[in-house]
């Protein structure tokens, strides 16, 4: 299943949240767990940011966003149509 992820931060403090850089390694570095793939993580300067995910459940991907990136960040899940 495609599901859309929505970063937001309370207050942006920095040109890239410390969240979406966290988020950026773990998928970079591949520490995300085998049912969770990122197809793609766009970064921005305000106070959401956006990825877009592969998953078998999308509480799944919540609960493991929340668990490992919640570091001054709310995250929301929408599966694409």
């Amino acid at each position: 299943m495609l599901v859309l992820a929505v970063h937001s931060v309370e207050q942006v403090t920095a040109k890239v949240a410390f969240s979406t850089i966290l988020l950026q390694d773990f998928v970079s570095s591949k520490k995300v767990p085998s049912n969770l793939k990122c197809r793609g993580l766009i970064p921005t300067s305000g106070a959401k940011s956006i990825s877009l995910w592969d998953v078998d459940e999308p509480k799944e991907l919540l609960d493991w966003l929340n668990e490992n990136i919640g570091v001054d960040c709310e995250h929301e899940v929408y599966e694409v149509s």
